[in-house]
């Protein structure tokens, strides 16, 4: 009989050694962000014992990004480790954790087996796709990382149906793809909280449009400027979020006056106020995973304006309110009808709301430990 954890005669749950260094980098993004949640669910399941994996030393990142569970070390500091990951399959993270059932790499840095069951998180296949919008290192590393999910992972967890599709049609086996969605980043805020969060930021509800993401070529943010001053009607852009690599944006923001305003990072509680008292989310993403900022607006019953991307396609549904990624007019015209129609707002975003409930990180755990208990079995 396969054996199952949720089986009364089974003494101890699964041990899974979970790797999370992405929170020890300069800039940990939404990689970072999706696995500590989804670390924090499966650990408040109580059916399964992770044990989390950082690189040497004793510090912690600071909020958002510190572990929810306990942190085993390897004695190398990350970008040593990925290196000796990815070129010569050496340093298990057993030499950290001690023996485990399985090691779930959350992100395509991709430690070796080391007798347990392996499974990779993919959120998408750029590194392959599109290559060029990645650092030179990042793409020789993500890459590797890619081949080696798909030649020895016991299973593939896929952010969307998009990112399994991608998956399937470079070679990865169908019948080790599974799609685990995500869930927001925050609760959604009650009002007077939002309304003293703009306060002190200088913003009005429903007298700004939303961009969230690090700074780098794939956001796209760059054809959003460039449609955002084409407006007649002067409502500023709010652009949330850290600087990242191979963009510089100052000529264009300098340019917009103040028609854009760079806030940079911001804790939850802020992009929670942010994103409810938006007139919109404006995500013009060359390519995404998932689409978490999208998401996080649709939580809180705000309307998106996407590009046409399929994982963001897939995410706001047909009724979403999409446009062709590069086409400059296309975003302005968007905006316009965006800003000068409140029941098209009200109306986006309900819906928004109503698929955004079926996202939640409870789900993604359950989902998460369904794949555990088939490598098991």
């Amino acid at each position: 009989m396969a054996r199952s954890w949720k089986d009364e005669r089974v003494a101890s749950p699964p041990s899974v050694a979970f790797t999370l260094l992405q929170s020890w980098h300069r800039v940990p993004g939404g990689t970072a962000s999706s696995a500590l949640r989804l670390a924090a669910a499966l650990a408040a399941s109580g059916r399964v014992e992770l044990r989390g994996v950082g690189p040497r030393g004793s510090s912690v990142p600071s909020p958002p990004w510190t572990p929810p569970i306990g942190i085993h070390r390897l004695p190398l500091p990350y970008p040593l480790i990925y290196e000796v990951w990815h070129r010569w399959r050496r340093l298990p993270v057993q030499r950290a954790t001690g023996r485990v059932d399985i090691v779930h790499a959350t992100t395509t840095m991709v430690p070796p087996r080391g007798g347990a069951a392996l499974v990779v998180t993919v959120h998408d296949l750029f590194p392959w796709t599109d290559p060029s919008r990645l650092n030179a290192r990042g793409a020789r590393l993500l890459s590797r990382g890619l081949e080696l999910a798909r030649d020895e992972a016991s299973a593939i967890l896929c952010s969307s149906e998009a990112t399994a599709a991608a998956c399937r049609a470079n070679g990865f086996r169908s019948d080790r793809l599974h799609v685990v969605a995500l869930g927001p980043s925050f609760e959604p805020p009650e009002p007077a909280t939002t309304t003293a969060a703009l306060r002190e930021l200088g913003l009005d509800r429903d007298g700004y449009l939303l961009a969230v993401g690090t700074i780098e070529p794939r956001k796209n943010l760059r054809t959003l400027l460039q449609a955002v001053v084409k407006l007649e009607r002067h409502h500023p852009l709010v652009v949330v979020g850290p600087d990242g690599w191979n963009e510089d944006l100052a000529p264009l923001i300098e340019a917009a006056g103040d028609r854009v305003r760079r806030v940079g990072f911001v804790s939850e509680a802020t992009l929670a106020a942010l994103c409810d008292g938006a007139m919109a989310l404006c995500c013009p993403s060359l390519g995404e995973g998932f689409g978490m900022p999208v998401l996080d607006a649709m939580t809180v019953g705000t309307a998106t304006v996407t590009s046409k991307d399929p994982a963001l396609l897939e995410l706001v549904g047909p009724e979403g309110i999409t446009v062709d990624a590069l086409d400059v007019d296309g975003w302005a015209t968007a905006l316009e009808r965006v800003v000068d129609d409140e029941e098209l707002r009200r109306s986006v975003g309900e819906q928004g709301r109503r698929i955004a409930a079926g996202y939640t990180w409870e789900a993604a755990a359950d989902a998460t430990l369904q794949v555990y208990e088939a490598v098991l079995s």
